[in-house]
């Protein structure tokens, strides 16, 4: 099983659990996001990417804007 797959399954059943114990509505984001963190928060990895000279300047831009939005570090580097 992948660890996005993992994850997913993980978030969900942490959902269930939380709708079964009564947690409001309006909470529950704001728990499963808490989880996540104190679960996921500290841990990182490194990922490669390839694809097209052509699409380069778009990927660039959208991984830039990623790690903006979501304060990580972001290497767009080309190697051939």
């Amino acid at each position: 099983m992948s660890l996005g797959i993992e994850m997913h399954e993980w978030r969900k059943q942490l959902v269930e659990k939380l709708l079964l114990n009564g947690v409001d509505i309006e909470e529950l984001e704001k728990k499963v996001n808490a989880a996540e963190m104190a679960i996921f928060g500290g841990h990182t990895f490194e990922t490669t990417i390839k694809c097209s000279i052509k699409f380069a300047p778009e990927l660039k831009a959208i991984l830039l804007e990623f790690s903006k939005k979501n304060g990580c570090f972001v290497d767009v580097s080309a190697k051939g």
